[in-house]
């Protein structure tokens, strides 16, 4: 039986990119599917307040920092891991920021 497409899927889908294998995460042995529901709540965040620091994001959604530079990969900009291009990080000063990128404000609704 096939699986429902997932949010990360989903949002491929909705830029014409082509859906590619579930990425995963090896952690103490195990490895794990990156959660969509990662990504999409990520993305509702910056729709809300953009420009919020890397670490305050990672404890909003409760998972460490180097969890949220995986997620990242996945919507980011970075070629070489086939980003979305969907957020980007700027810093500002010692501080990383997150910022929706256009085509990431067009997909949230945010103006």
């Amino acid at each position: 039986m096939d699986e429902a497409p997932r949010g990360r899927t989903i949002i491929r889908q909705a830029f014409g990119a082509p859906a590619r294998p579930e990425r995963t995460l090896e952690r103490n042995g195990r490895v794990t599917a990156m959660s969509d529901h990662t990504a999409l709540a990520l993305l509702r965040l910056l729709a809300e307040e953009d420009g919020q620091p890397l670490h305050r994001v990672a404890r909003k959604l409760g998972i460490g920092v180097a969890r949220l530079q995986y997620v990242l990969g996945t919507l980011g900009d970075d070629p070489q891991h086939e980003g979305l291009d969907l957020v980007m990080q700027l810093r500002d000063g010692q501080r990383l920021r997150l910022w929706l990128t256009r085509k990431g404000r067009r997909l949230c609704g945010v103006a």
